[in-house]
């Protein structure tokens, strides 16, 4: 998920850009890097597809969600109350869309892999 970073960034210009072979939610986000780790590994034939999944948080965990992960989390860390409560704010609005109730609702970008083994 990107929309708490979106949704920071103009009250963050410094947020820290996600760096792309990182570790993290979207550490695996280039098709060409996980190809290259599988074939590195011993497999063949590898296919990978996009997909979207549909999946669903808890809207009671949400903050602890985006307060915990990615840059936004980082940042976070070693922000004064009254910035962490502003941001904090902006960022949960910037989820209405997404809440459904109980549930936050949204698509995950996914891979959808095939593989042999290259033995």
């Amino acid at each position: 998920m990107t929309t708490a970073e979106r949704a920071a960034a103009p009250m963050l210009p410094a947020l820290p850009p996600r760096q792309p072979d990182a570790p993290g939610q979207f550490a695996f986000a280039d098709r060409e890097r996980v190809g290259a780790i599988l074939r590195q590994s011993g497999w063949a034939d590898i296919a990978i597809e996009p997909i979207d999944v549909g999946c669903t948080l808890p809207e009671a965990d949400l903050v602890r969600y985006f307060t915990g992960l990615g840059p936004l989390g980082l940042v976070l860390q070693d922000a004064d109350e009254a910035t962490r409560t502003r941001l904090v704010d902006t960022v949960r609005k910037a989820f209405d869309p997404f809440v459904q109730g109980e549930d936050v609702r949204y698509d995950a970008a996914c891979w959808w892999i095939t593989a042999r083994s290259g033995e």
